[in-house]
């Protein structure tokens, strides 16, 4: 070796694995294959740890070299980033990598940035009127159990995004697991009731949010058309019975035969013939004139009852008293020669 070179060995995760013919790793890795994490969001970091740590038993990997070794081969893109950039202390032991992965991909809040995403993905699942039953139920599954939903909230998704009379026919069966609710859905589709409604497209990807706004604003706007529709009817359901001979007597009046009032509120004298298109000008009533309104009389017997002022042949109140201006004048010059 050359002076001046330095001696510190290199960490190298292939030289810390046995590739020997006797204990060759490789060939065992042929036949249990672990898929590389890469650390994208799509990705369950606390999946990936689980399967790594069982494909390390399967293989007999026991050491802290073997297994640190082992887990650099599976990485790939931003996690391998992240592991060359991290410190030596923290990749000497199995233990402190464990602890150090786990923080960066496998402990994940709810206001987690890849969390968010994940439950708005969920929350998007839309059964398409041509997706399998099953495949739809393994999307549901797989996002649920990436976000750790509860089971009772699988099952709630799933039924609710079925059709109408699919999900009532999944209901009424009070499924207990998320298995028995594909298994009842099957059944029911067996029996047409997929076919009897529509179904809206699955959404793959997070969906604007406008477009569940309007939705839901369209379905909104049909309640209420319904609902007004309903109320019309049965404020028109009391008019639309048949009308009696009764009901129609009652706007025209048998003494006038004018149509708005009855026979005991009329105010025809009953003097000439009764005129059926005629307007009175005093009451107000159709049958008859003026002439002929029992108002008109009155007023005429009134007026000729009332006594009449007597005066001398020949004079009159005006002559008398003379005008409004000179018993006015009169009354001045009194108050001047007083």
């Amino acid at each position: 070796m050359e002076a001046g070179l330095d001696d510190t060995p290199v960490f190298n995760p292939r030289s810390s694995l046995n590739y020997s013919r006797g204990n060759n790793v490789s060939s065992i890795s042929d036949k249990v294959s672990l898929k590389k994490f890469s650390g994208f969001s799509s990705e369950n970091g606390k999946n990936f740890l689980m399967e790594f740590e069982s494909f390390c038993i399967y293989q007999n990997l026991t050491t802290d070299d073997r297994r640190v070794a082992a887990f650099h081969l599976h990485l790939s893109g931003p996690a391998l980033i992240w592991f060359n950039s991290l410190e030596i202390p923290v990749k000497r032991t199995w233990f402190t990598l464990k602890n150090a992965f786990t923080e960066q991909y496998a402990k994940q809040g709810m206001f987690d940035p890849d969390m968010v995403a994940e439950s708005a993905v969920f929350e998007a699942l839309r059964l398409a009127s041509s997706q399998p039953l099953e495949d739809f139920h393994s999307k549901i599954m797989e996002k649920g159990s990436r976000l750790q939903k509860p089971e009772r909230d699988l099952i709630t998704k799933f039924v609710n995004e079925l059709p109408d009379q699919l999900a009532f026919f999944v209901r009424t069966a009070s499924v207990k697991s998320f298995k028995d609710a594909l298994q009842q859905a099957k059944l029911g589709e067996a029996y047409g009731y997929r076919s009897l409604s529509a179904t809206a497209p699955m959404v793959a990807a997070v969906q604007p949010a406008n477009s569940n706004t309007n939705q839901g604003h369209n379905q909104h706007l049909f309640s209420m058309l319904r609902d007004i529709s309903h109320r019309l009817e049965k404020l028109e359901a009391p008019t639309s019975r048949p009308r009696t001979g009764r009901d129609r007597d009652l706007s025209t009046c048998h003494a006038c035969r004018g149509p708005g009032h009855l026979k005991r509120s009329c105010n025809w004298t009953g003097h000439g013939s009764p005129k059926s298109q005629a307007k009175c000008q005093i009451c107000f009533q159709t049958g008859h004139t003026a002439a002929e309104c029992r108002m008109f009389a009155t007023k005429k017997t009134v007026r000729n009852s009332e006594p009449k002022n007597r005066t001398a042949p020949g004079i009159n109140a005006v002559s008398v008293l003379g005008s409004k201006n000179d018993v006015l004048n009169g009354a001045d010059k009194c108050d001047i020669f007083q």
